[in-house]
């Protein structure tokens, strides 16, 4: 389990490309990363990469993987949001992932379900704090509090917490508070 945090750490990496690539080349560069895992999601359910099978957790067996889940949101995500935004909520999600699989164990009280209420608040406060030196007390901040808040309910995060977070700046930029 590790290993796919660590792919999840590696995927912070991906927010270069909105930051970067000009216009809409950053997402269609992290699309092409979808369409590839899509692929190989398939090329698994044919049966035809046994060999790769411990790549994927056994939920995943049947549904497409966590990271075909997270290119899409991520794709999205550089598509509708300026770069600095779509940056900022990947590299939040990369980092903020991991950390809580880390500390999960040790944030037992208040729990709803198989989530830490404090983890929730936690993941909210680390986006919040990441991009705090660039936005200040800025509602884009509600991004993070809103994705912190679907990690509670999600049963897969890895689309839902990044396009909640997403949804709330995007409506942030384009006027509405």
């Amino acid at each position: 389990m590790a290993w796919r945090k660590a792919i999840h750490l590696a995927s912070s990496l991906l927010a270069l490309a909105p930051l970067v690539l000009p216009g809409r080349w950053g997402a269609g560069l992290i699309f092409l990363g979808f369409l590839i895992s899509l692929g190989l999601d398939a090329l698994r359910f044919k049966g035809l990469l046994k060999p790769m099978e411990f790549l994927y957790k056994p939920s995943e067996a049947r549904r497409p993987s966590g990271a075909t889940a997270l290119l899409l949101a991520y794709s999205l995500l550089a598509l509708v949001l300026s770069p600095g935004s779509a940056a900022a909520v990947i590299v939040w999600f990369s980092l903020a992932d991991p950390l809580l699989w880390l500390l999960g164990p040790r944030l037992r009280w208040l729990r709803l379900g198989k989530k830490s209420a404090l983890g929730s608040a936690l993941l909210a406060a680390l986006g919040a704090g990441m991009v705090w030196p660039w936005w200040g007390m800025s509602f884009k901040i509600l991004g993070f509090v809103a994705g912190g808040l679907v990690d509670l309910l999600a049963s897969e995060d890895n689309l839902s917490v990044p396009l909640a977070a997403g949804l709330v700046l995007l409506w942030v930029e384009k006027g509405g508070v």
